[in-house]
């Protein structure tokens, strides 16, 4: 039987204990992909055009990602880089993002296509990192300024 899916445009997988992330090179049309509560622990999938274009929600919450080594997490951060036009992303319930924000803030910041992360507005994610790092630089220099020459004062 050849299923000749090149039109299809979402692809519910949820719930069902995939270990591997699927192949989906050869969905042209995907534009929603749910991989949510499976057992997928790392994505060794190359992506390539057109898939890697046309895809715009990605649902891999609720998994087993270990991206706890920086190598695995670049390795999945390059990897998602391929999805162009990704809007909306979602990686809550894997331990790897529920313990570590740090890796949000990465995914927000390095996929600037994303529109929502884990059902949140990314520009308010990306606001909020740029307050941070407003307020940990005018920190920074404010410590600088303390800790220069103190300053003696004449009393004559």
């Amino acid at each position: 039987m050849n299923l000749n899916l090149i039109k299809l445009q979402e692809l519910d997988l949820s719930n069902n204990y995939l270990k591997k992330f699927p192949m989906i090179n050869s969905l042209p049309k995907l534009k929603k992909l749910n991989l949510n509560t499976n057992k997928i622990e790392e994505i060794r999938v190359e992506f390539k055009p057109p898939a890697s274009t046309s895809l715009l929600d990605l649902d891999l919450g609720t998994n087993n990602l270990d991206l706890s080594s920086p190598k695995d997490f670049n390795e999945f951060l390059k990897r998602l880089k391929k999805f162009k036009n990704l809007k909306s992303l979602n990686v809550l319930g894997n331990q790897t993002f529920d313990n570590d924000e740090n890796k949000i803030d990465l995914l927000v910041t390095t996929l600037t296509s994303l529109e929502y992360i884990n059902y949140e507005r990314a520009s308010d994610l990306r606001r909020q990192i740029q307050m941070n790092t407003n307020n940990d630089a005018l920190r920074e220099r404010e410590e600088k300024k303390g800790a220069g020459p103190s300053r003696k004062v004449d009393k004559a």
